[in-house]
């Protein structure tokens, strides 16, 4: 079963997740795990007007949704002033890729407090992110995914 995310959810779940995260947490950077988090960091840069958003790749998964060997790149050059960051992606399926990148980002920047934010996250998941909005029951098929595949925008 699939399950399709459209943006009116997206936008009023984006205002949840910001309002459950700066009750504990204010972050000074956001870093994306590319390519699912990148919409939500860009949105929560917004939202709290913080400029320094950064990206990371980090996949583990291939074109056929199996899991394959974990890839981290372009690890962000963090700036000495952010001591605190948000680490964001879309969902935590497995926690293979989330955990990968905490790991190197907290081994780069032993002094930085990272905290991870996600929209979705499956309960099995072997990482538990510190800000999870919805429970992932079923394959998400995220707007920014699906809307543009095959060149024309979907309804």
């Amino acid at each position: 079963m699939t399950q399709y995310y459209g943006y009116s959810d997206f936008k009023q779940d984006v205002l949840a997740l910001a309002k459950q995260v700066e009750e504990q947490f204010k972050p000074q950077a956001i870093i994306a795990i590319l390519r699912g988090g990148m919409t939500l960091a860009h949105f929560l840069g917004l939202y709290w007007d913080i400029k320094a958003v950064y990206g990371i790749n980090a996949s583990s998964y291939s074109t056929e949704r199996t899991q394959s060997a974990l890839e981290i790149a372009h690890v962000p050059c963090l700036k000495p002033q952010h001591q605190q960051v948000l680490i964001v992606d879309e969902i935590v399926d497995s926690g293979k890729s989330f955990k990968g990148v905490m790991e190197v980002l907290q081994a780069q920047y032993p002094q930085v407090c990272f905290k991870s934010a996600v929209l979705f996250a499956q309960k099995s998941a072997r990482f538990q992110a510190d800000f999870v909005l919805k429970e992932a029951r079923s394959w998400i098929d995220f707007f920014w995914e699906v809307d543009l595949q095959g060149g024309s925008l979907a309804p």
